[in-house]
């Protein structure tokens, strides 16, 4: 069995979303239309932490996402392919057109990416927070079965608290059964906005 991890590392570098199909795909076209793709990471995914203290969401993303959305269609620095003499200024127009587009897209693409990690890493919060509230339900349960049980050996209770102890215990190991499943799912939901997870035991430097 796979452990459900109880917390994230800290410090989880914004470089892991480059990973990510759509915006590799989004970095190529880039590219393919001689735009500078350098400056648009460093405009629409700069060097940031995406997870903060527990593995919460970081402040820097909150701030990252919080920028008016109207920043992200601003163009960074693109470099426009050299025509030389005879060319038509029409294929300038259209050239510099094309690079606006691909950069606007992945700056799109970008926004979604962090978007969905923000919404991944609330929901395996909440999901971690449910689970562990539900596992000392479920310790609290067995442990009152075993004293229900001991007092009904002792002749002291009727079985009918033993098996209502015993319906309260299960309803409650079915609630972390469920809660357990959600959090695994919460996990893949994460995994797949990093754009293949992280590896717990490489340094998280040079983000």
């Amino acid at each position: 069995e796979i452990p459900v991890p109880a917390t994230l590392p800290a410090g989880l570098p914004s470089a892991l979303l480059r990973r990510r199909p759509d915006v590799v795909a989004t970095e190529r076209a880039m590219a393919a239309t001689e735009a500078d793709v350098d400056a648009a990471r460093k405009a629409f995914l700069p060097s940031v932490s995406l997870t903060g203290f527990l593995g919460v969401v970081s402040p820097q993303l909150s701030q990252l996402l919080g920028v008016d959305r109207g920043a992200w269609s601003v163009t960074p620095g693109v470099t426009l392919p050299i025509f030389t003499g005879g060319r038509l200024e029409a294929n300038l127009d259209a050239a510099a057109a094309r690079q606006r587009i691909a950069v606007e897209d992945y700056g799109r693409t970008v926004q979604g990416a962090l978007r969905d990690v923000e919404d991944a890493l609330t929901a395996f919060q909440r999901r971690r927070e449910q689970r562990e509230a539900l596992e000392r339900i479920v310790a609290a349960g067995r442990e009152r079965l075993r004293l229900v049980d001991l007092r009904y050996l002792n002749g002291i209770s009727s079985y009918f608290e033993v098996l209502d102890s015993q319906r309260v215990l299960f309803d409650a190991e079915l609630q972390l059964a469920q809660a357990t499943a959600a959090t695994y799912g919460a996990v893949i939901q994460l995994y797949r906005a990093l754009g293949g997870g992280w590896d717990p035991d490489a340094p998280l430097a040079g983000r």
